[in-house]
């Protein structure tokens, strides 16, 4: 990947997915926001994003569900995307299948906003794991 561009945040509260929108497009990224699942699987369809930002808990579709399908099934494109969790659940709470497709994971409560240009920049300066995005 020639480095992250375009990112999506997948993110129910409003308030938090336009601060985070906001402060990534001022960072120089293309951002785009989805409120859950569904509508992120139909905003990928059309512009497969570098980078996804996912809410594990929202309605309709959640975040396990949602990166099961983007990996799993190359017509929406986001096979070879990045995907971080941001959720405030304890990482032993996220399903091993889940762990082996995702590439980060954040905790929301303790994330900064800073936090989420690392975590970027870890997958543009190196081959990134989940223990380098990992916000513990």
């Amino acid at each position: 990947m020639p480095g992250i561009q375009k990112i999506l945040i997948v993110e129910d509260n409003i308030a938090l997915s336009k601060l985070y929108s906001e402060f990534l497009s001022k960072s120089g990224f293309i951002v785009d926001v989805s409120e859950n699942g569904n509508k992120a699987l139909e905003k990928v369809s059309n512009n497969t994003p570098d980078l996804l930002f996912i809410d594990v808990m929202m309605p309709g579709m959640g975040g396990f569900e949602l990166v099961r399908k983007l990996r799993r099934e190359e017509q929406y494109g986001c096979t070879h995307s990045k995907m971080v969790l941001l959720t405030n659940l304890g990482k032993e709470q996220i399903p091993k299948d889940i762990n082996e497709d995702i590439d980060g994971y954040a905790l929301k409560a303790a994330i900064q906003l800073d936090d989420l240009l690392k975590i970027i920049q870890s997958f543009d300066t190196h081959s990134a794991d989940s223990s380098v995005a990992t916000n513990q």
